[in-house]
């Protein structure tokens, strides 16, 4: 900056009538450091001005720019110490070579000094330069107060990447934001999220959100009609982890198995597998697909033959089948003539859920009381096991402290997990979903059971824990699902299915509206969709979300 000395002034000293004359030289001068203005910013202009080379005090200055045509008018510098005035008054709108004009008005006379002044937002700048916007710093800078930065950003400051922002904030198109973030976007905890659920430092959907993100109305998820012809009594469903894309139905008023091949799907293709002998598949209620290329049903019959009798024989209990289906076609043509193995001490079995191998829990809603079997081999008295009669191997037991309470034509469906070891079960009658841990349970006697049909044994010390009570609105449990960490229950009173955590802890609701009395079986696909029975209307549909 270069400093011109417009004019000094003469001054009459008045004393002894002017009879002397003295010159007083006034000198101003800006300092250049740290005065460097930026357009439409003014940092604080500093001069020093004297006279006769000693502080010039009581004087009135002012500053005036111009560039060109364009002038900002003056303004008034405060006095400080030792001559020195000062303002931050004095804003230069646009970038360019200005002229500041400064004026100095005293006792000891006038003067004027021009100064020039360069102002800039420039780029590339360092920590602690001056800038206009982020722009102009370097690469990772931001401006901050007029100073380049490398400190976090706060909301609304530009950026590029997430770690640019102040804690807790995440860049949002650009700009740092404090708005619930998008699913994909990282995050820290959950309560970040637009979802409401942060997985691995990533928002994502909450698994319950199959039932939907609307409000629970039937009208606030898409949904398709799987499979509407053809069934007769529908009451449960499950996916067999053998086969390609393969949903499994049992009717309980056919005595039938189904198949439905990519369901949902262009191309689904369906079976079906009738037991003509009315007693395997009789009044089939529940099925459960294990992990030993096996599966098993029971039914909620007390071995009637379907009333072919009037005798209640009550020789009943789940049947071992395999999950290959070509086995129904190759030992055909009744299903019957494809099982495997039966046990036979859970007459009104309303529901079965497989626990490793060829063991399997039940619901013996006859007797009120938890079941496990262990099929243990397949018939021995056939070269293939199928078809057979001989059930000597079989190992049963009761758990007699772990009650439960059947309802006629419900489902009340099991679900076991094996990370844990635990048992679910929809205790249907008691308005309850219980969770049991079978490992703290030990022997304590033994039953009788049927000749020829293996083993009865009871064990007690059984915990049972309600993660769904009476109180918490479910009336009738009856369809289970588990999938990931999350326990999907119907209510075949209502028409409702409920999502809750493993802890009890209710999380999204879904109103069918198949209406009272019908929804039973629900399971979740390998697309992660929810499949359900619609036993009223004997029909499949699955939710789209």
């Amino acid at each position: 900056m270069t400093t011109r000395h417009i004019a000094t002034l003469i001054l009459c000293a008045a004393i002894a009538g002017c009879a002397a004359e003295e010159d007083v030289t006034i000198l101003a001068e800006i300092a250049t450091d740290p005065y460097k203005p930026l357009p439409g910013h003014a940092p604080e202009l500093t001069a020093t001005v004297t006279g006769d080379g000693s502080p010039l005090r009581g004087a009135i200055v002012t500053a005036e720019a111009q560039m060109g045509d364009t002038i900002v008018e003056p303004v008034t510098l405060t006095e400080g110490d030792d001559g020195v005035y000062s303002t931050s008054d004095l804003v230069m709108p646009d970038e360019g070579d200005w002229t500041v004009v400064l004026s100095v008005d005293s006792s000891d006379g006038a003067a004027s000094f021009e100064q020039d002044v360069t102002v800039t937002c420039g780029a590339e700048r360092t920590v602690g330069s001056e800038c206009c916007e982020s722009a102009n710093c370097a690469a990772g800078l931001w401006c901050d107060a007029n100073l380049c930065s490398d400190q976090p950003r706060p909301v609304g400051e530009a950026c590029e990447t997430l770690d640019q922002c102040i804690a807790g904030l995440w860049c949002q198109d650009g700009a740092c934001s404090d708005q619930p973030r998008p699913n994909g976007t990282v995050c820290d905890e959950s309560a970040q999220c637009l979802s409401a659920y942060c997985v691995e430092g990533v928002c994502i959907d909450p698994p319950w959100s199959i039932l939907g993100k609307g409000d629970g109305s039937p009208g606030s998820v898409g949904w398709t009609d799987v499979l509407s012809v053809g069934l007769d009594g529908v009451t449960d469903l499950a996916f067999n982890p053998d086969g390609d894309n393969e949903l499994w139905i049992t009717c309980a008023n056919t005595d039938s198995l189904h198949v439905v091949h990519n369901p949902g799907e262009p191309n689904q293709t369906q079976e079906g597998y009738f037991d003509s002998s009315r007693h395997f598949l009789e009044e089939v209620i529940a099925l459960s697909f294990g992990d030993n290329t096996t599966f098993a049903t029971c039914g909620d019959t007390r071995n009637t033959y379907d009333d072919l009798y009037f005798e209640q024989m009550d020789f009943m209990g789940p049947v071992l089948w395999p999950s290959i289906e070509q086995d129904f076609k190759i030992y055909g043509p009744s299903a019957h003539e494809a099982h495997l193995d039966m046990l036979h001490s859970s007459p009104e079995c309303m529901g079965i859920a497989a626990a490793g191998g060829n063991t399997f829990f039940t619901f013996n809603g006859y007797d009120k009381v938890l079941g496990w079997y262990d099929f243990k081999e397949p018939h021995p008295d056939t070269p293939t096991g199928h078809g057979g009669e001989d059930h000597s191997d079989g190992k049963k037991w009761v758990f007699e402290d772990v009650p439960l309470t059947r309802v006629d034509g419900v489902p009340g469906h099991m679900v076991y997990d094996f990370d844990t070891g635990l048992l679910y079960v929809a205790d249907s009658g008691a308005s309850r979903v219980i969770e049991v841990d079978t490992s703290t349970a030990s022997w304590s006697g033994a039953l009788q059971s049927w000749w020829g049909d293996g083993t009865l044994e009871k064990l007690t010390g059984t915990t049972v824990v309600e993660i769904v009570q009476p109180m918490d609105g479910i009336v009738t449990p009856s369809g289970l699902a588990l999938h990931d960490g999350v326990l999907y229950i119907s209510d075949h009173a209502t028409g409702w299915i409920h999502a809750y955590t493993l802890d009890g802890e209710h999380r999204n609701s879904l109103d069918t509206g198949f209406g009272p009395q019908a929804v039973g079986g629900i399971t979740a696909g390998p697309d992660g969709k929810l499949y359900i029975v619609d036993m009223a209307n004997d029909r499949v549909l699955r939710v789209d979300g």
